[in-house]
Parts: C-alpha cells; structure tokens; sequence
C-alpha cells in the first residue's frame, strides 16, 4: 500500500516554491524521494515501494536523465532557508568552506582514487569532497558540495577545477542575507591570492588561516608569520573566552599582491597571532589568522 505525502507541514511549504520549475511528474518525484528519505529508507526501490505509484525506472530517470535544474533548486533552498532563520540571529553569520575525505572500497564512483587523509595519516583510496556550510544560531546549512579530481583523471582539461576554484564558486554563490554580514572562514589550504581577492570582491569579510611561511608587509618590511611571532612576552594580551586562557597579539599589515581596488593602494588586513594554554601549563604552537575586516 502507497503511503500518503508523509512531508511535514513546514517543507510541504518550502516544497511549493519548486511548483513552477518542476513538471507535475517531477515534483511528485521529487516529494515521493524527500518524503523516503525522512523515512530512512535508503534505496530506490524502497523509496518506490512506499511513497511512488510508478515503477522503480521512472523515479531512477528523474534522478538521472529528467532535465530539472538542481542548481536552481539548491540555490531557492538556501535562499529559503537564509531567510527563514536569519531573522533570529546576528550581525554576522559564518559560512565555512574545506575539504573532507571519504574512503571509498570501489573504484566506480566519480572521483575515486588515492587521495591522502589527515585523520588517517596515509593515502588511502576515497573521494576528495569541497564542501561548504552557512551556520546560523544552532542550524548547520549545507551550502554546495563539489567532487574534486586529480588532473590527470580528468577527460576534458577545460573541465578541471583545483579545490581553490571550486571553494571561490562556493563564495561566488553564497547567500546574501540582508542586513547582515557574511564571513568566509578557511584554512590555510584556500588562503591564496585569488582566494582572498574573491571573497573580498563578493563582499564578505574573511577569516583565513595562515601557514607559518606566508609573507606579510608589516611597517615596511617583508617578514613571514612565524618571524613576526617572535615577540616578547609583554606584547601579548591574556584573553579568557569561555573559560580557555589565549595568548594573543594583533597589528595591521598588507599583502604582497592584493591592492584595494578602488584606491590601488595595497590592501590593509589585521593579522591575529594567538596561542592557547592546555591543561597541562603548556602553550599550544601559534595559530596565524588574518582578517579583512580591521
């Protein structure tokens, strides 16, 4: 027996936002697949058993051949969601970009290969995922995911994206929410040039971790992170945030390479050198963060 529509009343509302980008087959699909997966079933043919008056092939076509956009469908989600719950919350909201890997036992799936995993500290054979997220009070949004893949795996050479390419698309088409500011935060793997100039271009402020080695400006000299945390002890300030002791010394600096583009002049950013002390007495190493906004 065919279960009825089981969406909560909440997504049935969210869902009529698709109404006129979808064909009445497709958005019957589409809810009979949002509605198996609350479910837990984990399969197509479950999903097809309980929720679809159709055979199994129609909902695997509308999966894989049906011409909708799920880039446009993605972006109204996030547009929904950035308006539903921005309301609630501040000034400022994160929107986090990295890369994860997830070990893979086959060979079939896109992207799979020998890829190293910092958890694991080996190569192991997996997918490379560049994912981002917008965070709002206590809700995580999924914002967009991309497969990476090795150079040398990819048919089309046109059609090659480092990570650094796809997390500036990611910044590119994050939500604007109004009245509020966004703040791209990164590691030290997307702190590049082109990277930085994006996300102050798309109109973000940014928290970019630094490697050790990274050039600066600072009062007229070109100095790396790690020679700029040479200072005495009496230049850093004790914070205490939530319990947990920090060192921490900030100044303005400049970036070889990134001018302001309306004056020309170069680019000011505020460099925070921080480190934390541990249960044991001991100060963790420096962690080096920039930020646009001074």
């Amino acid at each position: 027996m065919i279960k009825s529509d089981l969406l909560p009343e909440g997504l049935r509302l969210f869902f009529k936002a698709f109404e006129d980008d979808l064909s009445k087959p497709q958005f019957k699909n589409l809810k009979s697949w949002t509605s198996g997966i609350l479910e837990g079933n984990s399969s197509v043919y479950e999903i097809q058993e309980s929720f679809s008056e159709k055979h199994v092939s129609s909902l695997t076509r509308f999966m894989n051949e049906s011409p909708w956009n799920h880039n446009s469908l993605n972006q109204q989600r996030i547009t929904w969601a950035s308006n539903i719950l921005s309301i609630r919350y501040h000034k400022y909201y994160p929107i986090i970009i990295d890369d994860t890997v997830n070990r893979k036992y086959g060979s079939l799936l896109s992207g799979v290969g020998r890829y190293y995993s910092n958890s694991e500290k080996r190569v192991i054979q997996s997918q490379t995922i560049v994912s981002s997220h917008m965070y709002l009070g206590t809700s995580d949004i999924p914002l967009f995911v991309d497969i990476y893949q090795k150079k040398d795996k990819v048919d089309d050479l046109s059609q090659f994206r480092t990570k650094i390419d796809m997390a500036m698309e990611h910044v590119e088409n994050a939500p604007r929410i109004k009245d509020r500011t966004g703040v791209v935060i990164v590691d030290t793997w997307y702190s590049s040039n082109p990277m930085i100039k994006k996300i102050i271009e798309e109109g973000y402020e940014g928290i970019i971790a630094l490697k050790s080695n990274r050039k600066l400006n600072f009062k007229g000299k070109k100095i790396s992170v790690s020679e700029l945390a040479k200072l005495k002890e009496d230049d850093f300030e004790k914070i205490t945030v939530e319990g947990k002791v920090y060192q921490s010394w900030t100044s303005k600096v400049t970036l070889p390479g990134i001018s302001n583009k309306l004056t020309k002049k170069p680019q000011k950013f505020r460099i925070s050198i921080s480190k934390q002390l541990m249960k044991n007495n001991k100060w963790t190493d420096f962690k080096y963060l920039l930020l646009t906004d001074l």
